[in-house]
């Protein structure tokens, strides 16, 4: 049976692990408020922005350049390509969680079309590959450090899947506003490239300011 003087030194042992932990906890709630802070800053702009392309797009001749061509009808060989964005690293509750499963599903529902991924962040890149799916390109540690030209490689990469006929359509699948407790997904569909190229210049000034 421990000693009196044990079962002090365990209880003082107990409180400062309780201070360590309350200074994190302090430190991790004023960074998520700030990020919050900046996504949602740049949301207004992102969303006008996507607004701006698709009212362009929807009035002009859709023969004049086959990034117009919304491809209704799947073409042999074609493929839906779902663009998964998570991050690098776990411990974030169910940022990934959601999107992943969300990507799942949909693949689960189109189990008799072809699906691609374009895989961002090493979670969901982890997750897929090992799943045996046919991925298209992968991006991981762009977190860090993140600028324009990253998205606008991955862009460039899905338009040209796009003109060269062998993806007919996008869906990004991301987070898109969170809070402490709980993350909420979306699936956005894009049938033009050019609506897809927005909205990963959308995500790449979210995720660069933060």
């Amino acid at each position: 049976m421990p000693s009196l003087l044990d079962i002090r030194r365990r209880v003082r042992a107990v409180k400062s692990t309780q201070q360590i932990t309350k200074a994190m906890k302090m430190v991790a709630a004023s960074k998520l408020r700030r990020a919050q802070e900046r996504v949602q800053q740049a949301r207004p702009y992102a969303s006008q922005m996507l607004r701006v392309l698709n009212s362009l797009a929807s009035r002009v001749d859709p023969s004049l350049h086959p990034l117009l061509d919304e491809r209704k009808q799947l073409r042999a060989g074609g493929k839906a390509l779902l663009i998964v964005v998570t991050a690098d690293r776990g411990l974030c509750g169910s940022f990934n969680t959601n999107v992943i499963k969300s990507c799942s599903a949909f693949i689960t529902e189109h189990r008799g079309r072809h699906v691609a991924l374009g895989l961002i962040g090493r979670r969901g890149r982890d997750y897929f590959a090992r799943r045996g799916f046919e991925i298209r390109y992968e991006q991981v540690n762009l977190f860090a450090a993140l600028k324009f030209a990253d998205a606008k490689a991955i862009a460039a990469s899905a338009i040209e899947s796009f003109v060269s006929g062998q993806v007919h359509r996008f869906i990004v699948c991301r987070v898109t506003g969170w809070c402490s407790q709980t993350f909420a997904r979306r699936q956005q569909t894009l049938r033009q490239p050019n609506q897809s190229h927005a909205c990963l210049l959308s995500w790449t000034r979210r995720w660069s300011s933060l």
